[in-house]
């Protein structure tokens, strides 16, 4: 996006090696020289095969003395002559040392997402960037700047709330993920995986609306673990993301002798010490489950008659009830407590 918005590397000059062939490699123990002579053609077109462009620009000093004409032009972007990967240390800067014109020693810095550092190191453009960028998106590609809003944004305090499966076996080839639509969002990012946190994903999906089809789970791992990133298409830095709920995936289907589309629970907004009542089907004698909005089990029991009694100890929030068995689930009903 940087580049195709005009900015260039802050280590502008250095892709191409000191000579306009690269035949010489750098020891920046010495101290850089005032001028880079490289080839132009080896980072700005790989496509001109047969023609040679040779440049020279100025080396960028340490105290900004030439920063608006050396490298990049921004004064608010290090000096920095890395022109390859590298990883950053936990400071955030480069484990390689570098001496500027002036024999001034320093690292380079990581966090500009036009480096050459890691992924894991770079997160943010420049103030003068950003405003390099803006000045393009404007005034070279306008054709790209959405001049009305195409859907309403994203409230601010409202959460992703997760519906189905919730901590239960689901027969593999048959699994539907929902969740409560957010207001304002236009994609949802569907993210299931093999771990608690989610570093290890087994499958991420982009979706529109607030549901998701999945066949052929894994059933080699005890638990499968999703969760619900809610997106805005016009400002992606404002993202909701839900909690990261547990299921259990099995080769047996979920089959039920009740019909759980007839079972509902009333009051759905409750207080603490009260009770919920299960309607539409008899589910006297049913295990149950009663769950956190962050997947752990507060309580567990088996429905008598046709209602559960609330712990007074419960706190405001969002609940979910799942009825059943470990082989056997009703349905999962959400509730709140105020």
């Amino acid at each position: 996006m940087g580049h195709y918005l005009s900015l260039p590397h802050p280590f502008l000059g250095w892709e191409g090696g000191i000579t306009s062939n690269d035949t010489m490699v750098w020891n920046f123990n010495e101290p850089a020289p005032e001028y880079i002579t490289y080839n132009y053609t080896f980072f700005q077109d790989t496509l001109i095969l047969d023609t040679m462009i040779v440049d020279t620009i100025m080396v960028e000093k340490v105290d900004r003395s030439n920063c608006n004409e050396a490298a990049d032009g921004f004064c608010d972007t290090e000096a920095d002559y890395l022109a390859v990967r590298w990883n950053c240390t936990e400071e955030g800067i480069s484990d390689q040392k570098q001496t500027d014109p002036n024999g001034e020693i320093f690292y380079s810095n990581g966090d500009l997402i036009m480096s050459y550092a890691s992924d894991n190191c770079s997160y943010r453009f420049s103030g003068e960037q950003i405003l390099a960028m803006r000045a393009s998106a404007e005034e070279q590609k306008a054709d790209i700047v959405l001049f009305e809003r195409p859907s309403d944004p994203m409230i601010e305090d409202e959460l992703v709330y997760l519906n189905q499966p919730f901590d239960q076996d689901f027969d593999r080839f048959d699994v539907s993920f929902d969740w409560e639509p957010v207001t304002g969002a236009d994609y949802y990012l569907f993210q299931l995986g093999i771990e608690p946190s989610l570093s290890l994903v087994y499958l991420d999906t982009l979706v529109r609306n607030p549901e998701l089809f999945v066949e052929e789970l894994p059933t080699n791992f005890s638990q499968l673990y999703w969760k619900i990133i809610a997106i805005d298409e016009v400002d992606l830095c404002n993202q909701k993301e839900s909690e990261i709920l547990p299921f259990e995936p099995t080769d047996v289907s979920s089959i039920s002798s009740l019909d759980a589309n007839q079972i509902t629970v009333s009051p759905n907004i409750s207080e603490a010490g009260n009770s919920l009542y299960i309607n539409g089907q008899n589910t006297d004698g049913s295990a149950y489950k009663i769950y956190s909005s962050n997947g752990q089990i507060q309580r567990t029991g088996t429905v008598l008659g046709s209602s559960i009694d609330l712990d007074a100890s419960l706190n405001p929030g969002v609940y979910f009830l799942q009825i059943g068995t470990s082989k056997q689930h009703y349905k999962t009903l959400k509730f709140i407590i105020i």
